[in-house]
């Protein structure tokens, strides 16, 4: 079975966000099993076939809110095969076969990995959450090489193996917070990003952790020229040949018209298949990014 995890916390609004991602994903593959960990009451219709409460204390870093120490706790709470995906996500085809493809490299984790940096290097356009001369020492590590990871799609197999690999992000978030005012850029709005620790994880572990990301990132061109790969996609027919679904990752503003015409168009046409309506809109949405309460 398709077993697919996401997480809300923070504002009420990243429960709207997995609530279309939910409904994509049983219309084009109607064997997923959707859990949703949250915090707090549903203020959503419960769409989900399991609904799991995280700990508070997992969502809180010396007393402010923090949802990296969510994300990298999110092995306490996924106690099967799952992909887990970032809610502010849509899903365009059958997810399965990216799943199977998943569970055929035989390891436990998995994630896109966008490039490493190597010691000595000034800079790493891949990965602005430290100074990439920082990580060598923050972190301790012994290797030359240093990845940037994107953590929107995650592939989880619970056991010893996923254990270790978070629980050292975790300890260096915990035990090892990096300034992230010394960063080329900040996550959110003045928060430690997961990836930063899964990235330091990683590189301590030496360990291949690398696997295609099944979504597209409709950035506007000049946001993707800096940051991401990829070509700039205009069709839907395009989308679907290349892809599974798109992530709308970071602040919502370098959103490009196609990736938010086109979140609509398909969550429109999903919902009157399934006799509903489509009452979380795209532009509504990004508005809210990062926020909490």
């Amino acid at each position: 079975m398709l077993n697919v995890v996401s997480l809300a916390i923070g504002h009420k609004y990243y429960q709207y966000w997995t609530v279309n991602l939910c409904n994509s994903l049983k219309f084009h593959s109607p064997n997923v099993h959707f859990t949703l960990i949250t915090l707090g009451d549903l203020k959503v219709p419960n769409i989900f076939d399991e609904v799991i409460q995280i700990k508070e204390e997992d969502t809180i870093l010396n007393g402010k809110f923090c949802p990296a120490k969510a994300k990298l706790s999110l092995n306490k709470y996924i106690k099967k095969e799952s992909i887990y995906l970032d809610a502010d996500s849509i899903i365009v085809k059958d997810l399965t076969p990216f799943f199977e493809s998943c569970q055929n490299t035989g390891k436990p984790y998995l994630t896109e990995v966008h490039g490493y940096a190597k010691k000595g290097d000034k800079e790493f356009k891949m990965m602005q959450w430290a100074n990439i001369e920082d990580v060598w020492e923050h972190f301790k590590l012994e290797g030359t090489k240093f990845p940037g990871t994107n953590s929107s799609f995650q592939y989880i197999k619970p056991g010893k193996e996923l254990d270790k690999i978070f629980s050292t992000a975790l300890n260096y978030l915990l035990n090892s917070p990096y300034d992230y005012r010394r960063a080329p850029m900040q996550w959110g709005k003045g928060h430690h990003p997961d990836e930063l620790y899964l990235n330091g994880a990683i590189a301590k572990l030496d360990i291949d952790v690398a696997h295609r990301t099944p979504f597209y990132f409709p950035f506007k061109h000049q946001a993707r020229s800096e940051f991401w790969k990829g070509k700039d996609i205009a069709s839907y027919t395009e989308l679907t040949d290349d892809y599974y679904g798109m992530s709308y990752a970071g602040d919502g503003m370098s959103v490009s018209r196609f990736g938010e015409r086109t979140y609509d168009s398909e969550m429109t046409h999903i919902m009157r298949e399934q006799g509903g309506r489509h009452d979380y809109k795209i532009r509504l949405l990004l508005k809210r990014k990062y926020m909490r309460g």
